[in-house]
């Protein structure tokens, strides 16, 4: 894995993994689009596993943390989607000039899809795979409160504030730890996945989700439409529980089912 910053002012963090180039498998990159908050911080481990064991498959992988997250350079309250999208036309820059491929894919986890779904067309890939895609950024951020709320009224899990200060505030830009302004939240809460998929201008789509939501039923006839694919991961991630919120996301059952989308030409 080659860590490296790029973009404006190098404000961006990227971890690159190439491909092994030691099998007989063609070469392709696919560029990860991150989960957020607390979905972000499950998940790190299991992209950067997924990551490596793709790459002995010859897919050249690149992971990116958006402007105002993780470790690249800003704050949470700086983050906006115009920004976001930016980052997603860099990160692309940076997966063809290392790759040496012209055509990529986007794999977008959770919100990650949404963003992986909206800038498709303008960043020219050519596969879109979505692994447990919310269906609307609106939806997102309401369950997203609604966890908040519930955490922080849990006396045995809100164990990081004095009691007085524990609970969640209506004006509070505060979502379990990480700030969401409004420059950020509004936007996003306008996407829709089923609307995103059918101007996404993707060749090749693939929905996998490891749990059937009903609200997830229009994003799956979007991708029938296009002619993709849905398909069930083996083991369920429970996003919205609140005892999953501090757990590693589960790879090691839908590792081989995602690797293989990876990986399909």
């Amino acid at each position: 894995m080659d860590s490296f910053f790029f973009g404006p002012r190098q404000s961006l963090y990227g971890a690159y993994h190439p491909a092994s180039l030691e099998t007989a498998a063609p070469e392709s990159a696919v560029l990860v689009c991150n989960a957020f908050g607390p979905d972000y911080m499950r998940s790190l481990r299991a992209l950067w596993q997924l990551a490596e064991q793709a790459a002995d498959r010859n897919v050249h992988v690149l992971r990116f943390d958006y402007f105002g997250t993780g470790d690249s350079h800003g704050l949470h309250s700086q983050a906006n989607l115009d920004r976001w999208r930016d980052d997603v036309r860099q990160a692309a820059d940076a997966l063809r000039e290392r790759s040496g491929l012209e055509q990529i894919t986007l794999l977008g986890l959770r919100l990650g899809a949404l963003v992986a779904c909206d800038m498709a067309l303008h960043v020219a890939a050519d596969r879109l795979l979505l692994w447990d895609a919310v269906s609307s950024g609106g939806r997102y951020f309401d369950r997203l409160r609604d966890l908040h709320v519930r955490f922080t009224r849990s006396r045995s899990r809100n164990r990081y504030r004095s009691r007085r200060y524990q609970y969640a505030t209506e004006d509070s830009d505060e979502l379990l730890g990480f700030h969401c302004p409004d420059a950020l939240v509004q936007p996003l809460r306008d996407l829709t996945l089923s609307e995103l998929l059918m101007r996404s201008g993707a060749r090749h789509v693939a929905l996998l989700q490891g749990q059937h939501d009903d609200d997830d039923d229009a994003a799956a006839d979007s991708v029938a439409t296009l002619g993709g694919h849905v398909r069930a991961l083996p083991e369920p991630a429970e996003w919205d529980r609140l005892h999953t919120l501090e757990s590693r996301l589960p790879i090691r059952r839908n590792a081989p089912m995602l690797i293989d989308a990876m990986v399909a030409a």
